[in-house]
Order: structure tokens, then C-alpha cells, then sequence
């Protein structure tokens, strides 16, 4: 693959998600927001309040599936960004990013009612997006050696 047909594909990637950015997004918000009634807002800044949780519980697949969500809700966001920002690329810039937005997310979720502002969640939702940071490096390094294989041919 040759450094046009590269540039082609990274512009490609691009503006996919460019589209796909939005409506991840509401996705993220409505997922945070909803179905969980008035409860009332409350703040555990408890650190590794879920994993102690999920050890000490008889259901320990609820805990697991809760702190794999959370780790999982922002991987895109670290898989997308770097794709549409450059200067977004590297993983202190995306736990940095994801963390204000995981804060934001928390902070709607106390300010609404909504949810529990947890120290966790921020925890885990940075983690999963630099997980997906991780996933787009190898994504990109895939392409760069196919690239390099190529031009040797």
C-alpha cells in the first residue's frame, strides 16, 4: 500500500468518525441517564468500591459486568479521537480527555439525579479509553506494515 492509498484510508477513517463521534455521544449520554428513575444523587469517592464489592458479593458477575461497562463505555472515544484530532494522539492526551468526560458524565449524572457520582466510574472510564487509544495504535500499525510490505514488493 503505497503512502496515497494510506492517506486515502486514514481521511476515510476520518470522517467515518466524524459521523459516527455524535452519535456515539448521545448514545453515552442516554445510556448514563437512563431508566434508573429519581433516585437520589448521592457521591462515593470510595476507591475500588465496585471490585471490593464484586469479591465480597454472591453476585459477582453484576460487579464484573458493571466495572467491564464502565471500561467499556469510553473505548471508542479512545479508538476515535486520535483518528479526528492529531493533536488528541497519545495516551496521557486521551486519559486527559477521557477523564473530563467521564467528570462531565458523573457530574450529570449527580446534578440530575440520575446516578451516583462515583470515583470508579472515572477510574474505569479512563482506563477503557486508553485501552481504545492502545486499539487505535494498533490499528494504525497494522496499516503501516502492510504499508512497508508492500513498497518492499
Amino acid at each position: 500500500m503505497n503512502n496515497i492509498n494510506r492517506q486515502k484510508i486514514e481521511k476515510s477513517i476520518c470522517a467515518i468518525c466524524w459521523v459516527l463521534m455524535p452519535i456515539y455521544l448521545f448514545y453515552v449520554v442516554s445510556l448514563t441517564l437512563r431508566g434508573r428513575g429519581d433516585a437520589a444523587s448521592s457521591i462515593n469517592l470510595t476507591p475500588l468500591y465496585e471490585l471490593r464489592r464484586a469479591i465480597r458479593s454472591r453476585h459477582h458477575f453484576y460487579w464484573i459486568k458493571q466495572i467491564m461497562g464502565n471500561i467499556a463505555l469510553l473505548m471508542p472515544l479512545g479508538i476515535m479521537v486520535p483518528f479526528m484530532l492529531k493533536i488528541m494522539r497519545g495516551p496521557v492526551r486521551i486519559a486527559a480527555l477521557a477523564f473530563c468526560a467521564s467528570l462531565g458524565i458523573e457530574s450529570l449524572q449527580l446534578i440530575s439525579g440520575r446516578g451516583i457520582f462515583e470515583l470508579d466510574d472515572l477510574m474505569h472510564n479512563t482506563l477503557g479509553a486508553v485501552i481504545g487509544y492502545f486499539v487505535y495504535l494498533s490499528v494504525t500499525e497494522k496499516v503501516l506494515k502492510e504499508e512497508s510490505t508492500a513498497n518492499e514488493e
